[in-house]
């Protein structure tokens, strides 16, 4: 039998399974789960990685990341902006058929728009954010994560393997 303390404590500990960290800027890192691994802009969706993010390090200027790109995520991200776009967005309730033609919409988006082509097209991305423009520069692969790194003399203490 299952005691009081023992329930309490199962709670407890998937009660804490998420994670916030706030990164300069307007950047967040989360982590909510096995796909939900995020850094994620305050204000400008696309300005987020919304893929799971395997690995990020950062110092005041600069955030690095390495992302598997998710499917998913990427078309949640663009079905939520579609909703932004509805002046009530945050009261409105939509139906069940207006919801799958918002995922249509951000699937052909995802399928024709030549950023998201490349972004999925790869297991692993590479991202930099540049905390002072507040630009989210990328997706890259390794080579030219490395030549970015360079031209922005990022220091080797903000990298990611």
């Amino acid at each position: 039998m299952i005691s009081r303390l023992s329930i309490l404590f199962i709670l407890i500990l998937t009660s804490c399974s998420d994670l916030v960290e706030e990164l300069p800027g307007k950047y967040t890192y989360r982590f909510e789960g096995t796909d939900l691994i995020d850094i994620s802009h305050e204000s400008d969706w696309e300005k987020t990685i919304c893929g799971r993010v395997e690995e990020y390090t950062y110092n005041d200027k600069i955030i690095v990341a390495k992302e598997s790109p998710l499917y998913e995520n990427y078309r949640d991200a663009i079905v939520h902006n579609l909703n932004k776009i509805d002046t009530n967005w945050t009261q409105a309730i939509y139906t069940t058929e207006e919801f799958k033609i918002r995922e249509k919409v951000a699937d052909s988006i995802l399928r024709t728009n030549p950023k998201y082509i490349k972004l999925l097209s790869s297991d692993t991305n590479y991202w930099i954010i540049d905390v002072a423009k507040d630009s989210l520069l990328g997706p890259y692969n390794y080579e030219e994560y490395l030549k970015q790194r360079k031209l922005l003399n990022i220091p080797v203490s903000v990298d990611v393997n």
